[in-house]
């Protein structure tokens, strides 16, 4: 936390210098007023190029820090490491949904066979059953016809 806002403090630094020491024109020598404000246009100019140099040197200069700092090192692998331990942690997670997924899947699966094979276990014993009381009418009806056949 300390060296975080240490380097965003230096990556954020703003120069408080004004760089007036790279003014090239004196605007009070000039004759005219057009005359003194191109002279300040091009001493601003001036200012701003040497603002520029200043922030990359300085910008370069805290790349170069932070790069080298042991500190960042180790922070960056704290980072590296709990980013991978939650892609794991994640990946986990995934593989044990699968799994159940896989495993209600495959319950689901024994169970509708179970389910299938109690209906054409009891649709067999429906038949047996019918075939049963079918002959047992036909010996009914056999008797019957050869009492009748012996009473006439």
């Amino acid at each position: 936390e300390e060296v975080a806002q240490f380097y965003n403090f230096w990556f954020d630094f703003r120069s408080w210098r004004d760089f007036a020491d790279a003014d090239e024109y004196d605007p009070s020598d000039a004759s005219f007023r057009e005359e003194k404000r191109w002279m300040e246009r091009q001493n601003d100019k001036l200012r701003q190029k040497r603002r520029k140099e200043e922030k990359q040197r300085i910008a370069k200069l805290v790349e170069v820090a932070y790069s080298l700092d042991p500190r960042v090192s180790r922070m960056q692998a704290r980072e590296k490491e709990a980013r991978s331990r939650a892609k794991a942690e994640r990946n986990a997670q995934k593989a044990a949904e699968r799994n159940a997924a896989a495993e209600a899947k495959a319950a689901a699966a024994v169970a509708a066979a179970a389910e299938a094979d109690a209906e054409a276990e009891r649709v067999r014993a429906e038949a047996a059953e019918r075939k049963r009381q079918k002959e047992s009418q036909a010996r009914a009806l056999r008797r019957s016809r050869g009492r009748l056949r012996n009473a006439c």
